[in-house]
């Protein structure tokens, strides 16, 4: 087994442990692993019309869902011919190369659409250190928005809107014939371990949102209201709708 092999087991394990992890102590009694599985599955199903084009609906925010959708799809068939033969200690060949080399240029279309759609939503602010205090704290904290992704979530967005450079310039570079050998096999190196990056932060952005789409109604005190911080710091309260988030 090589180094990458090595590097890509303990990463993974790393971060699938890490998540089960959060999930235990993060979670409030009774909400732990199997009631966030079931109801990021619920919203899985109730979110499935929103992929549809609709009346009233912004074409741009419905581009960017089928674009995310596109994102994660192609990922996974990524991940599964790319790792699959690396894992086993084979070169990328046959029909599985055919598939990597196809739905690689999908990948970094539809990311890049993407982010540059959804950019906006992950600028940082004053609320990501609130929110970043009450987590070391372990005080109460609720997102401005159900839209909010959290601090973390954020540092992974960028560092997977990064990632897409040197991941798709590594193999496109890599084709033209004015580099040497050792540049070439360099270049392999650098699109594997951004992969393998790519794959990681891709996993803990998508476990953040699932966790942030399950607990971003939870109601306080005063019944039919939620507690929202705003950039600067001060709280709100606003009734829970579904057209009109605090």
């Amino acid at each position: 087994m090589d180094t990458f092999c090595e590097i890509t087991w303990i990463g993974l394990a790393v971060v699938v442990v890490g998540i089960w992890l959060h999930t235990i102590i993060a979670s409030p009694r009774g909400k732990g692993p199997l009631w966030l599985k079931i109801r990021t599955i619920r919203l899985l199903f109730d979110s499935a019309g929103l992929l549809l084009p609709g009346k009233g609906r912004l074409i741009v925010g419905w581009l960017a869902r089928l674009a995310a959708v596109v994102v994660v799809s192609s990922t996974v068939v990524l991940a599964i011919t790319g790792f699959i033969p690396a894992l086993r200690g084979e070169r990328l060949s046959g029909y599985l190369l055919l598939i990597h080399v196809s739905v690689g240029p999908v990948l970094v279309v539809a990311a890049t659409f993407w982010v540059l759609v959804r950019a906006a939503r992950f600028t940082f602010g004053a609320s990501d250190w609130y929110a970043l205090k009450a987590a070391v704290l372990r005080d109460r904290w609720f997102g401005p928005s159900p839209t909010y992704p959290g601090p973390v979530a954020k540092v992974c967005f960028w560092a997977l809107a990064t990632l897409i450079l040197p991941l798709g310039l590594s193999i496109v570079l890599s084709m033209f014939r004015i580099f040497d050998t050792e540049t070439l096999i360099f270049m392999e190196e650098v699109h594997r371990y951004c992969a393998l990056a790519f794959c990681g932060l891709g996993l803990i952005y998508a476990y953040l949102v699932a966790r942030h789409r399950a607990f971003d109604v939870r109601s306080n005190d005063l019944e039919g209201k939620e507690t929202c911080y705003g950039d600067d710091g001060t709280t709100k309260l606003s009734q829970i709708r579904k057209t009109e988030p605090c």
